[in-house]
């Protein structure tokens, strides 16, 4: 027991000597912003010697944002939240305040609405992954990916699942489509007839589109509309 407390106090007394030393580097930048090469080469030589220090990384994240280097900050950024999640409020601040510096950075743009996924915040996360494709519109398949995972931790995103349809049909990839379409549906009725009218769009361009008949059967005895599915 005694050889456990005591190295349990070396090892923190060793933290904190690593801590001391990044907030030194992180000072020096601030006195003197012609250091900035200087401090980075500092502060990653500290990681690599300490891997394991979630403050280390956070400033030099920092000092990356500081240095305009986004995508470097937010490959660390997305290390402090694998390794320790509680500090993703800490991350997502950080991220906000670069899309005021770099508010058409799809990277960065991205990462929030990942962070965001980790926080909980589904649906801010998806007016994010859409601000993406109207930034760029040839980011479809980033855009999908995103909001596959949006879908993935909360199925009943329905702003989530009528993008990806749109965006799925905009690929010409039907099935992905109805599937979104399929889920839709069954989270709320109101949505029947956009399901349905999706469904007759689609049937009159692939008529041997099968799934497409059986989505538009769901969503008209979701309407209690039984002669239209039985027909």
């Amino acid at each position: 027991a005694m050889a456990e407390r005591i190295a349990a106090e070396t090892g923190e007394s060793r933290g904190r000597e690593i801590n001391i030393a990044a907030a030194k580097y992180v000072l020096l930048l601030e006195e003197d912003p012609e250091s900035t090469t200087e401090v980075l080469h500092l502060l990653e030589e500290l990681l690599k010697n300490n891997p394991d220090s979630i403050y280390v990384r956070e400033q030099l994240a920092k000092c990356y944002v500081r240095s305009i280097h986004p995508d470097a900050a937010i490959k660390i950024f997305r290390e402090i939240i694998e390794r320790d999640p509680g500090r993703v409020d800490f991350v997502i601040d950080n991220y906000r305040k670069m899309l005021k510096l770099f508010p058409d950075h799809l990277v960065t743009i991205e990462a929030l609405a990942d962070a965001l996924i980790v926080k909980g915040f589904y649906a801010e996360a998806v007016e994010f992954f859409d601000r993406m494709m109207k930034i760029d519109p040839t980011a479809a398949d980033l855009t999908i990916t995103g909001l596959e995972h949006v879908v993935a931790a909360c199925p009943q995103q329905i702003l989530a699942q009528q993008y990806l349809t749109d965006l799925y049909l905009k690929k010409g990839e039907q099935e992905p489509a109805l599937r979104a379409l399929k889920q839709i549906v069954e989270l709320e009725v109101s949505e029947a007839d956009a399901v349905a009218r999706k469904c007759r769009e689609i049937i009159k361009l692939f008529p041997e589109q099968v799934l497409a008949y059986q989505v538009l059967g769901e969503a008209l005895l979701v309407k209690k509309d039984y002669r239209g599915a039985l027909a």
